[in-house]
């Protein structure tokens, strides 16, 4: 069954997201780790985090905020990796489990990737190092929305801007005759 697969890989996510948070807070103690729920999950299943020194978990503001004051941005599969990139937070795309019915393949492919705790920490290293280039990411970015195989996104908006203007003039009345 779809959903249940579904079920079942988004908790075998959560869960290696929990254990990755652990053990980098303890790798990497002085940084500060700030786990942004998704809107969707319970605050609640995160915070016995918060017993480690360095990890507050928060779902208030708008994520451009979090992502603005970040050094980083680790994610599975949520499309907060298109506005990281954008404003040139660096990435890291946790991918402990795939499977293709279920993952967001283009948002993950933004980042680094990791598919272990160990390939988060190194790739954590590469970030506070300096050897990573949010370029590479924009130059990602920039296919994803102008060469998707529908065409451009901003096309695509522009084509239901118009197409919804031009439905909504028809289902209005004209009312050129009183401008005239």
């Amino acid at each position: 069954d779809l959903n249940k697969g579904f079920i079942e890989h988004g908790i075998k996510i959560f869960k290696s997201m929990l254990l990755m948070v652990e053990t980098i807070s303890k790798e990497f103690i002085d940084c500060e780790i700030v786990v942004r729920p998704h809107p969707n999950e319970l605050v609640s299943a995160w915070t016995h985090l918060e017993c480690l020194p360095n990890v507050s978990i928060c779902a208030e503001y708008e994520i451009g905020a979090w992502l603005s004051s970040s050094n980083v941005m680790i994610h599975n599969g949520c499309t907060t990796s298109l506005e990281s990139s954008a404003i040139g937070c660096p990435i890291i795309s946790y991918m402990p489990f795939q499977d293709s019915k279920f993952d967001l393949e283009k948002a993950n492919a933004l980042g680094l990737p990791a598919y272990t705790i160990n390939n988060v920490s190194e790739n954590l290293e590469i970030i506070f190092s300096n050897k990573y280039s949010i370029l590479e990411e924009r130059e990602k970015l920039k296919k994803y929305l102008f060469l998707s195989e529908q065409g451009s996104i901003y096309s695509s908006i522009s084509n239901i801007l118009f197409d919804n203007a031009i439905a909504s003039e028809k289902s209005q009345p004209f009312l050129g005759h009183l401008f005239n």
